[in-house]
């Protein structure tokens, strides 16, 4: 795919991931290539269009070819970096990203998508969290679409709260102590607003996919663990079953979401 003036090939590398690599293609626009150059972006540039359609926040789609996805570029911070510099927007911010999931799960689910979790209810981004949704001079705008399935809403939330809960700090001290005392103010407010119940009947199940990717650290296998036990304490002191009593389900075939570029 040429993407520049005079087919030259992309520009200056903007981000770059374990998948995939986003380079500025100029006149605003931007392309995202998988390093795998077997794989296709085709669906998820076809869901995106979609999304688009029905009034969802996503960058456009100019083009897509085999890895290559063109998209319109959308200048602004993530909802991550920004609540870094302003901490005071947490809350915000979480009520932002619960907005942001309930329309998303509202819309019509479009066709092709894969639905290893049951019933193909709504669409499942299921990589929903603060570094995957861009603060653009119209609002957010929801990217990386490469794990797009459908299923359950539940099951996108109940990622997003694994994602925030376990993923790894990365810093030491009071730093960390700061970082992760900010993402619990944050992780709350989300929850109260998306409804804590339902995702976590689904935490033992998207638990189990987390730990089948072989990127999460020991560290985060540690907190996923933890996660389950403080839930199944929580459950033991109200008489209700335990929250990791299905955490022996055989998995559904999903690959391994997770972050990326």
């Amino acid at each position: 795919m040429s993407t520049r003036p005079g087919g030259a090939g992309p520009g200056s590398v903007l981000a770059r991931g374990r998948e995939a690599v986003i380079h500025d293609a100029g006149q605003g626009r931007v392309l995202r290539r998988y390093l795998d150059v077997s794989r296709s972006t085709e669906l998820e540039a076809g869901v995106m269009v979609h999304l688009a359609e029905h009034g969802f926040p996503v960058p456009s789609v100019i083009d897509a070819s085999g890895p290559d996805l063109l998209m319109s570029r959308v200048d602004g911070p993530t909802m991550l970096d920004d609540a870094g510099r302003r901490p005071w927007r947490l809350r915000a911010h979480a009520r932002t990203l619960a907005d942001l999931h309930h329309r998303l799960h509202g819309l019509p689910v479009s066709s092709g998508l894969r639905a290893p979790f049951g019933q193909p209810e709504a669409i499942l981004h299921l990589d929903l969290h603060p570094a995957n949704v861009l603060l653009g001079p119209e609002g957010p705008v929801v990217i990386d679409w490469t794990n797009v399935s459908a299923g359950p809403a539940a099951i996108d939330e109940a990622q997003t709260w694994l994602l925030l809960a376990t993923s790894e700090i990365p810093a030491t001290g009071l730093e960390r102590r700061i970082l992760a005392l900010a993402r619990g103010i944050f992780l709350r407010a989300l929850l109260a607003r998306l409804g804590r119940d339902a995702a976590c009947c689904r935490l033992p199940l998207v638990a189990q996919l987390r730990q089948l990717d072989p990127h999460v650290t020991d560290t985060e296998r540690r907190e996923i663990a933890a996660l389950l036990d403080r839930l199944d304490l929580e459950a033991a002191a109200v008489g209700a079953p335990s929250r990791a009593s299905g955490a022996d389900r055989r998995p559904p075939d999903v690959g391994t979401p997770g972050r990326d570029a």
